[in-house]
């Protein structure tokens, strides 16, 4: 900031003549005056330089301060800067001593699993394979039939079932088979017409729907008789049906399996 400074009043030279009593009493009294006068300002002057001067070296110590700090930042940030760089070629060290057999993990390459299933493994020798599920699996399978077991039997199964159309609360029943239960309990106090969405396409599945009423079910996919077992479309029973639909990976086919 701007500082002002008042300079003292100069001082004006009177002449003193020889033999002159009057003039030189009033003009040295004069010079006096003008003396005391200028120290006076001389005085506030050098106040002002004062204040300037301290003023200026406030503005000097606060940059310095500013400075420092900001160096201060910079060593600090160089020195997260350094931990940072530390920290990665430690992850670096230790990645490359994960090894699948005698290659590091960072050299593997995913490219190599071209198939689903795929996975990386090593054979015997320690050297990186691609391995296969599903060839695992078949390899177990055969290997127990060799050995004269059956591990495909199965004491019992269960099947997880889709309530989510029991209430007759719509005319229409939209039932996913790509994301739910094959076993689907239908309400059907009135006729309500069933669409089975998304079958798996190349591939069968069996499709049973329980009726909880009598109105029946039609079946926006059996639209007519050639559809269905023996030729006829099925009549409800008078209490509840039981559907078996079978999706041959193309087309359906239904029947009636039970009913009272």
């Amino acid at each position: 900031m701007p500082y002002n400074i008042t300079l003292p009043d100069p001082i004006v030279r009177r002449e003193i003549n020889e033999g002159d009593t009057v003039d030189f009493i009033t003009n040295f009294n004069a010079n006096q005056q003008d003396m005391i006068t200028f120290a006076e300002q001389l005085g506030t002057t050098m106040t002002e330089f004062g204040t300037a001067a301290d003023g200026l070296l406030e503005q000097m110590d606060t940059k310095l301060t500013a400075a420092g700090d900001v160096y201060d930042d910079t060593v600090e940030q160089r020195q997260l800067a350094e931990t940072a760089r530390q920290g990665a070629e430690t992850a670096r060290d230790e990645a490359e001593q994960i090894a699948a057999g005698d290659v590091a993990i960072t050299a593997l390459q995913p490219g190599a699993l071209a198939s689903q299933g795929d996975y990386v493994t090593v054979d015997e020798t320690g050297a990186v394979v691609v391995g296969s599920v599903p060839q695992d699996v078949t390899a177990g399978v055969e290997a127990w039939a060799s050995a004269g077991t059956n591990p495909a039997a199965l004491q019992r199964y269960d099947l997880s079932v889709n309530t989510d159309y029991s209430a007759d609360d719509t005319t229409t029943v939209d039932i996913d088979l790509s994301a739910g239960p094959q076993v689907v309990i239908v309400g059907n106090s009135s006729l309500r017409t069933v669409n089975l969405n998304n079958p798996p396409a190349d591939r069968s599945i069996l499709v049973i729907v329980y009726a909880t009423g009598s109105a029946g079910l039609s079946f926006s996919q059996l639209p007519d008789a050639t559809y269905w077992d023996g030729g006829e479309v099925p009549e409800a029973g008078t209490a509840w049906t039981q559907y078996l639909l079978w999706w041959s990976g193309s087309a359906w086919r239904g029947g009636v399996g039970m009913k009272r």
